[in-house]
């Protein structure tokens, strides 16, 4: 007799799931709603108790934790069915409920309920799990995961999940940026039974310890997860009790089949149906980083990730990436673990529904070329930024599908740009005595801006799409568990944006002091977009959103500042200003508006970021002069700015802003006539750069990435009729 409800074994549970849904397209082939009809407040009732079992479970426990990727927003518990399917979720990056359902499935097609080895699942067993492949979304997001089993039978899971400060990567901290393979990305541990007896064990802990940087912070944040789990549990329990078995099985899979139908219900009403192409690319430099430790890997690379929306007329949305760049040995490929959180993060815009569920799974289909980055043969290769990938596409592209198809509609007040932005700065080395240590400022991960829409300008610093909880209030935290890094300033920045007739959000500054190292410090920073990646592209004439920046200052001479109580520049315009007027000095200034190399850090060294620009909407000189007023008013531009790219003047003299009608229409008319001077017919451009193509006289990363890609079918689809070439064009490039 099997352990799932009703005595099937798990396996047997997940293929009646998959097999149900196949053949109907309804979630567990329900194409009724028996409980729902018969008594809707006792279904709505259950459902409440789910969400709120869930949230009370994160604000509980969330108080023993030490970790700031909890307190600011990433814990996420999770409610989900015997088969995995999440049914609710608390607050937290909602990603991981979609995760989960890969982790449940992976324990099914191994038999781990039979399991000789481990003894089975059993009451108070404990499950881990951050290995993308067959589970989790990254390896830096561990899952923690309790059997719910009520009179030995299993009625559901609880599933605790975290994004730790460090996974134990081979270069840096926060996220293995750099890591060819997944022997380099740190601790990666499938599906595994760590505990019994809702304790953790011991060996488990060991390995936290020996494989992570941050041990003892991992290991709290662990219990922290394996608390919340337990008093989720306690409370379904009673809900198993009050309800029945049979009932709260049956009415969790109703809940997930209702979901669907409002999901496809909100496509209906509000999308048009819609076909969609955003294409981007990618460069990753990887030459001279890689050098003799992993050969291989010493490559640059220029990456395509095409992404095309398609809006059926049933409501159900096609998410294509076909035509993509081979996999490769970057830390780039995106196993199923991370893509299932990249989707999950467009649930916002597509469900609007009280919870996070698995009802959108049922809603999305997915398009890949086996062996591409979005669909790996291979299972070794590095994977830590897969997530981030699918969080690239999804949000900078799909998620424009998504507004133009709602803009198409006609619902201005709802086109709002789903723009995932996040950055992180990671640092380790030693102290003085030689004890090692990591940290990773968080600030900005889950915290973009909210993106541009086609009445109002982009806001700054306000959104975690996916999550509603960010991380900007936390920088004490960040700054306790990284104590070389002492924040100088955080703000926003004057001119920082991309503009257009509703500009985009302004970017965000962040200043550190490199604080008494004692022994070394390596100091690394990540983030979107990157000035060498796919640009996020601006809307109906808007500008594309900005590459953030870094201004690296070795050798300064702040502490002679300090001393003299002179204030050490806030932000990097104010630094290079210092440094032309000799105020401040430096042995060593680099700039970066791509990766930023890792730093060797010394007492005294300035760090400055620039981040979170994003796009813009509609043609910069069709912005309202009373708006450029208002952004000259509260300081959010420049006159020179408003001047030059607006086409507005105004005098801001004696303290007043007053906006010259006639010399902003004559300022406007010079900048479209110069447009005019240099802008060539669109026929003349093409036959230009088709010359360019046919010739092959293309950049080598360019030249490679089509030579890679037109091994598939989609992408020779495209390319060779767009720019009128023969089939054997591909044998042509060398």
């Amino acid at each position: 007799m099997g352990i799932v409800f009703g005595g099937r074994t798990l396996k047997q549970a997940v293929d009646e799931r998959d097999r149900a849904e196949a053949e109907s397209g309804h979630s567990y082939g329900l194409r009724s709603l028996p409980l729902l009809d018969g008594d809707p407040p006792k279904l709505q009732r259950l459902y409440w108790k789910l969400i709120t079992a869930a949230q009370y479970g994160r604000d509980t426990c969330i108080l023993l934790s030490t970790s700031p990727a909890s307190i600011s927003g990433e814990l996420l518990l999770t409610i989900a069915t015997p088969e995995g399917n999440a049914v609710a979720a608390s607050w937290g990056l909602t990603g991981h409920a979609g995760a989960l359902k890969l982790m449940i499935s992976t324990m099914a097609e191994f038999g781990y309920d039979e399991d000789p080895g481990t003894g089975g699942i059993n009451d108070g067993d404990i499950f881990s799990c951050n290995d993308p492949v067959y589970g989790s979304s990254q390896n830096n997001d561990i899952y923690t995961c309790l059997p719910l089993i009520h009179r030995d039978q299993l009625v559901g899971w609880v599933a605790g999940s975290l994004h730790i400060v460090d996974a134990g990567g081979a270069l840096m901290p926060g996220m293995a940026i750099i890591s060819p393979t997944t022997y380099t990305d740190g601790l990666v541990v499938p599906p595994m039974k760590t505990g019994q007896n809702f304790q953790q064990s011991k060996a488990w802990e060991l390995t936290l310890t020996r494989r992570t940087r941050l041990g003892q912070l991992n290991i709290m944040d662990d219990k922290m997860k394996l608390v919340g789990a337990m008093i989720v549990r306690e409370r379904l329990l009673q809900m198993v009790d009050e309800f029945g078995s049979e009932y709260f099985i049956g009415a969790a899979q109703e809940i997930l089949e209702r979901d669907r139908r409002i999901i496809v219900d909100q496509i209906k009403a509000w999308q048009v149906p819609w076909t969609s192409h955003h294409p981007r690319v990618r460069v990753l430099q990887l030459a001279d980083v890689m050098g003799k430790a992993f050969p291989a890997a010493a490559t640059d690379h220029m990456m395509h990730e095409p992404a095309t929306c398609q809006f059926e007329l049933d409501g159900t949305v096609v998410q294509d990436f076909r035509g993509a760049s081979s996999e490769n040995l970057t830390s780039h490929n995106i196993y199923e673990g991370g893509y299932n959180l990249g989707l999950y993060i467009d649930y916002p815009v597509l469900a609007m529904t009280p919870t996070i569920n698995s009802a959108i799974q049922n809603v999305t289909r997915r398009k890949t070329d086996p062996g591409t980055i979005f669909n790996p043969n291979r299972t070794d290769l590095g994977s830590t930024l897969g997530c981030v990938v699918a969080l690239d596409v999804g949000g900078y592209g799909l998620g424009h599908g998504y507004v133009q198809s709602r803009f198409a509609r006609g619902f201005l007040e709802q086109c709002w740009i789903d723009e995932i932005m996040w950055s992180i700065a990671s640092t380790e080395g030693t102290f003085a005595n030689g004890e090692p240590y990591a940290a990773a400022d968080w600030s900005l991960v889950s915290n973009s801006p909210m993106g541009v829409g086609a009445w109002r300008d982009g806001i700054a610093c306000s959104l975690g799409t996916g999550n509603p909880t960010g991380d900007i209030g936390e920088a004490e935290d960040h700054e306790f568990l990284g104590p070389v890094m002492v924040h100088l300033a955080r703000g926003l920045l004057q001119d920082a944006a991309a503009h257009g007739k509703y500009r985009g959000a302004l970017g965000f500054n962040m200043g550190w002091l490199v604080d008494n190292p004692g022994g070394t410090t390596v100091f690394h920073f990540g983030g979107s977009p990157m000035g060498v990646g796919g640009s996020i592209v601006g809307l109906f004439g808007g500008y594309p959103a900005l590459p953030y920046y870094v201004l690296l200052l070795r050798g300064t001479n702040a502490r002679e500042l300090i001393a003299k109580g002179i204030p050490l520049p806030a932000s990097f315009v104010e630094a290079r200003e210092a440094l032309a007027e000799g105020t401040l000095t430096a042995r060593e200034v680099t700039d970066s508006a791509t990766e930023a190399p890792d730093w060797q850090g010394e007492d005294g060294d300035l760090i400055y970021v620039a981040t979170e620009m994003g796009s813009s909407w509609g043609e910069p000189l069709d912005r309202a002069p009373e708006r450029v007023k208002d952004d000259l008013v509260q300081g959010w531009i420049s006159p020179a700015v408003a001047e030059t790219v607006y086409g507005v003047v105004a005098s801001t003299e004696g303290g007043t802003c007053a906006v010259d009608a006639e010399a902003t229409a004559a300022a406007r008319a010079a900048i479209k006539a110069k447009r005019k001077e240099r802008a060539i017919p669109v026929k003349e451009w093409w036959g230009q750069e088709r010359e360019r193509v046919r010739k092959g006289d293309l950049p080598d990363l360019t030249r490679a990435m089509y030579k890679d890609c037109l091994k598939r079918q989609t992408f020779r689809d495209g390319f060779l009729p767009f720019w009128h070439l023969p089939d054997d064009y591909g044998d042509t490039l060398r």
